[in-house]
């Protein structure tokens, strides 16, 4: 926030720290204190957040779209390799299948983030050693 008022001298935010108790602020809430949170709510505030989304949305609609391609794709082969049976490949389609169907995507998530280095552990090691 404080760097917030230093880039908007014009339209500054009132900051009036608090305990680091949580339960004060909800208190105070309680007891009709509310304006310094309500300045949270601004429509300037709103506005100036919206202005700056709006151009990472040709990016994200790219990283979307890049998505949906791979998912097709993916999906294509994946079906064809069910459908005719392939020893191996049908094998491996229906356990990869499974595995993103019974699978939380939160999982999904995290095995991608914290797995993927864990499954490296040879060139970890290689690196600890050096």
């Amino acid at each position: 926030m404080e760097s917030y008022n230093k880039e908007h001298a014009d339209n500054p935010i009132d900051i009036q720290y608090t305990d680091a108790d949580a339960s004060a602020a909800l208190i105070d809430l309680y007891n009709g204190c509310y304006d310094d949170i309500m300045n949270l709510f601004k429509p300037s505030a709103i506005w100036e957040g919206i202005v700056r989304i709006v151009p990472n949305i040709p990016q994200t609609l790219e990283i979307a779209a890049a998505a949906a391609v791979i998912g097709i794709v993916l999906g294509f082969l994946l079906a064809l390799c069910r459908i005719k049976k392939f020893p191996v490949l049908s094998q491996f389609a229906t356990l990869y299948i499974s595995f993103m169907r019974g699978t939380p995507l939160l999982v999904q998530l995290f095995l991608s983030y914290y797995g993927r280095p864990a499954a490296r552990p040879c060139a970890a090691s290689f690196c600890r050693r050096q």
